[in-house]
């Protein structure tokens, strides 16, 4: 099942919700950035000669004018949304992020000529992008939603948080200060790849060994340049993604400060409490109070 959604007032924008099991297909150049968001299943996409697989809860963003295949083989529904984001539509909201009022008094039909993306499998845990994704999705299922709303602000709004979260991955992918684009471009497709593992699964007992072999680098290479573009070690990175995890359990109540420790991938309580405190400045219980 396939439905392409025209949106009222959708400035040439798409909206695709999809639900399939057999599905290959083959999309030419366009004028269009994409965003292809996986509720369930795993899609394939091949994008000018590289793969990219997204599987649950993940996303990917592509840019404009690209040829892109993708392929869909399951025993089970797959279930996703494909945003399509005509590049005059960004170009406008780029500009309006960019440059300040006087600018834009003075020159109301400037144009630029095309904001490049990152092209990068992300995953939607803590980012707004994601968030917003997740629950466009179920909105969609609504014909209250369809009658009712103006998709130029959801559009507008969807630019705008893509805008931003391309503005955190460009950070981080220039602090790799590789010269060649292409291998910078393919290391830090790397990098995202074991900060989406670490982010779905931070509970389960991640080795640098696994990480490192997941993403086809050095032990040492893996660890210098995910530092270096995260400005936090892997180590790191993964007690405070599981801290994090660990702050939603206490906020609901539903857990003992011990579970909690156990679910969130910590061997004991002692530990989890010292990592908790230090994270967030108190220790779980006083937390669990607030």
């Amino acid at each position: 099942m396939v439905r392409d959604i025209l949106l009222k007032n959708s400035n040439k924008n798409r909206v695709v919700i999809s639900s399939l099991q057999d599905f290959q297909g083959q999309q030419k150049e366009s004028p269009f950035y994409s965003i292809k968001y996986v509720l369930k299943g795993k899609e394939v996409y091949n994008i000018e000669g590289k793969n990219y697989e997204v599987s649950d809860g993940e996303y990917l963003v592509s840019n404009y004018g690209k040829n892109y295949g993708i392929d869909i083989n399951s025993k089970e529904n797959v279930d996703g949304l494909c945003l399509f984001i005509h590049q005059a539509f960004m170009d406008d909201v780029y500009l309006n992020m960019n440059k300040n009022e006087g600018f834009l008094l003075d020159h109301p039909f400037a144009q630029i000529s095309g904001v490049e993306i990152h092209e990068a499998i992300c995953s939607p845990h803590q980012n707004h992008l994601g968030n917003f994704l997740h629950q466009l999705y179920f909105d969609l299922q609504c014909a209250n939603f369809l009658t009712e709303t103006d998709s130029s602000e959801i559009f507008y709004h969807l630019s705008r948080q893509l805008l931003i979260h391309q503005r955190g991955i460009s950070d981080h992918y220039n602090k790799l200060e590789v010269r060649k684009r292409s291998t910078a471009t393919e290391l830090f497709g790397r990098l995202i790849k074991a900060k989406n593992m670490i982010d779905n699964e931070p509970e389960k007992e991640w080795t640098m060994a696994a990480l490192s072999r997941a993403v086809a680098l050095s032990e040492f290479h893996f660890f210098r340049t995910f530092k270096k573009a995260f400005n936090i070690s892997p180590y790191q990175y993964i007690i405070r993604q599981r801290i994090i995890k660990a702050s939603v359990l206490l906020q609901k109540k539903s857990c003992s400060i011990a579970e909690t420790a156990l679910l969130v991938g910590f061997a004991d309580i002692y530990s989890f409490s010292k990592a908790f405190k230090k994270y967030k400045g108190v220790c779980p219980s006083a937390y669990q109070r607030f």
